[in-house]
């Protein structure tokens, strides 16, 4: 028998520090433009903006076509998502493991 899921905890933007993985997180994307990443089977799309709540702001990077969608103005909920830290300033980004969904509010 497996254990029950828990659901998941939210946290504010300014609250996540460099390197931290499994955060959930709310925003609004401030800026948001194509992005492509140039691997070895060729280049692949993505979106590259700013999201940012009450507590402050923060890039991200996500990679694949499925985040066509993202357009300034949009609430998103980051799920499991990670973060780095490139240029001195926090970068969000999910893996396969991580998720992210358009919302109505936060």
């Amino acid at each position: 028998m497996s254990a029950p899921l828990k659901k998941p905890v939210f946290s504010k933007i300014a609250q996540i520090g460099p390197a931290k993985h499994c955060y959930n997180v709310y925003g609004v994307v401030m800026e948001a433009k194509p992005a492509q990443r140039e691997t070895r089977n060729g280049p692949i799309k993505g979106v590259e903006g700013v999201v940012a709540d009450e507590s402050g702001s923060a890039n991200f990077r996500f990679i694949g076509e499925q985040f066509a969608w993202i357009a300034p103005g949009k609430t998103i909920a980051i799920r499991n998502g990670m973060s780095n830290v490139v240029e001195e300033h926090i970068l969000l980004e999910v893996d396969k493991f991580g998720r992210v969904t358009a919302e109505k509010a936060f």
